[in-house]
């Protein structure tokens, strides 16, 4: 695991463990933390969640998207204490209800 995500690690570890999924740590040797979501509809619909590492002003953001539609996308955010609820928001919309169409920034 990576500095940058020591804080939050643990969180992320519950929320893969509780809905089975593999989580990516490393994507040419820059640490991420990534999973692949199928949606329930045979692997037709595939979601990546990823999550950023905290900023300096210790905001986590949450990305949901459709691997086969980039516009097909929903940024979230989050601090430490509230992860685990918009982990499972993101885990909702990967596994099921789909992502809503991205909104520009400030528009959610």
């Amino acid at each position: 695991m990576s500095g940058k995500y020591d804080a939050i690690d643990s969180i992320i570890q519950v929320w893969v463990k509780n809905h089975g999924l593999e989580l990516i740590t490393s994507d040419r040797d820059w640490p991420v933390r990534s999973v692949e979501v199928g949606s329930g509809t045979g692997g037709a619909r595939s979601y990546q969640v990823w999550i950023d590492a905290p900023d300096s002003s210790g905001i986590i953001a949450v990305h949901i998207a459709n691997r086969n539609s980039p516009f097909n996308r929903k940024d979230l955010k989050a601090t430490a204490d509230d992860l685990c609820d918009v982990l499972e928001q993101a885990w909702e919309m990967a596994s099921g209800k789909g992502v809503p169409r991205a909104t520009p920034e400030g528009e959610d």
